[in-house]
């Protein structure tokens, strides 16, 4: 099990979902210029189902169920840091079927992918439910006319 004690660059990066700023904080080592990204902070960022122990982590995101066996998997891929699990981004960008670019300008960490992520399936849903008008109230006497005789 890799252990890491030096850290060349510890960030905290505002994550942003296709274009969608989050007020969360993930997490970002790089370590002889490779970046790790934290686990638990992402699967929260992300909403992904995740069950981990020792040396399994169980998660399901987007349909797709995936087990990553840390005891077999390279030391440079993952990385332990103060009891958390950090995972190297091209690792997480082909498990995940996802793209991150880190801006250090802005402290942010850009997420996207080609389909739309569960985040911002369930923003555009809550904003299409905020924008309905509710129906207009039926006025039976709208069209009544009195007889003036």
């Amino acid at each position: 099990m890799p252990v890491c004690s030096l850290r060349a660059e510890e960030l905290y990066l505002e994550p942003v979902i296709q274009g969608t700023a989050l007020e969360e904080a993930v997490p970002v080592e790089t370590i002889k210029d490779r970046e790790y990204i934290e686990w638990e902070a992402l699967a929260s960022v992300l909403q992904i189902k995740t069950d981990y122990t020792q040396e399994h982590i169980v998660f399901e995101f987007m349909e797709k169920k995936s087990d990553i066996d840390l005891r077999t998997l390279s030391p440079e891929k993952w990385k332990k840091l103060n009891g958390r699990i950090y995972f190297e981004r091209p690792f997480l960008e082909k498990e995940l079927n996802v793209t991150f670019q880190i801006n250090h300008l802005d402290m942010q960490l850009e997420i996207d992918s080609e389909r739309k992520l569960p985040l911002t399936r369930r923003l555009e849903a809550q904003s299409k439910r905020q924008n309905l008008r509710p129906y207009k109230e039926y006025d039976s006497f709208a069209n009544y006319q009195f007889d003036n005789r």
